[in-house]
């Protein structure tokens, strides 16, 4: 089990030159103190949404108010339309990591069955993997409107997905690129979480398996013991 914005997709990658090429375009200087706002704001309101205190439309409509704000920008008329222009730039600059495919083509040619988990919604994930050809290959997407509003680090979103697997928790691996979020609370949840650290910056945790190319979990399917 996989989740999907930078472990399978290389979002924050995107984000960057998204945000970059949109404010460009608005005569806008896209600096990193700009990308660091942005995220600042998408941080503070993806957890609303993933709490289920607002919408996943609401949030794009605060992110966006806060980040002018913080940038010093009048705040748009029109929220939807300023998010719909930044979206512009971010559809074309994402792309899937190239360690993704055959990460994929060899757990489908041992017979693992797949599965994708994450906090967004359901219908914008669904899109994202189908742009990719790649959607077929999970048995279930399991995003947060799937499950109430209840998002990573709840239990309740990896019970909702290991259910729609019909595994037991303890039979399924998944893999994020959180370390909290994704690895610890996974493995709280009774599954066997491991953290995809591609950037190799930390110090690995000794309490999850650590791994910084997707295509080494498939090592992990040979490993026996509580950290397999």
């Amino acid at each position: 089990m996989f989740d999907v914005d930078d472990t399978l997709v290389d979002f924050s990658g995107a984000t960057r030159d998204a945000l970059a090429s949109w404010l460009t375009s608005l005569g806008v200087d896209g600096s990193e103190r700009a990308y660091a706002l942005w995220r600042q704001a998408e941080k503070r309101h993806f957890a609303s949404y993933t709490e289920g205190l607002i919408s996943f439309a609401e949030q794009r409509r605060r992110r966006c108010a806060d980040f002018c704000a913080a940038l010093g920008l009048p705040e748009p008329a029109d929220t939807d339309a300023w998010y719909a222009g930044y979206l512009e730039c971010f559809a074309p600059a994402l792309r899937l990591f190239d360690d993704v495919l055959p990460t994929l083509d060899l757990l489908a040619a041992r017979g693992v069955t797949l599965a994708a988990l994450s906090n967004s919604s359901s219908a914008h994930q669904d899109e994202k993997l189908r742009r990719f050809g790649v959607r077929d290959r999970f048995r279930a997407l399991v995003c947060v409107d799937d499950v109430g509003g209840r998002g990573k680090p709840h239990p309740a979103i990896f019970h909702a997905a290991c259910q729609a697997l019909n595994l037991p928790p303890g039979r399924v691996i998944y893999v994020g690129d959180v370390l909290d979020t994704d690895a610890r609370a996974a493995t709280g949840a009774g599954l066997r979480g491991v953290w995809l650290d591609r950037s190799a910056s930390a110090d690995p945790p000794s309490d999850v398996p650590v791994l910084h190319r997707l295509d080494q979990v498939c090592h992990l399917l040979d490993q026996k013991g509580p950290r397999a």
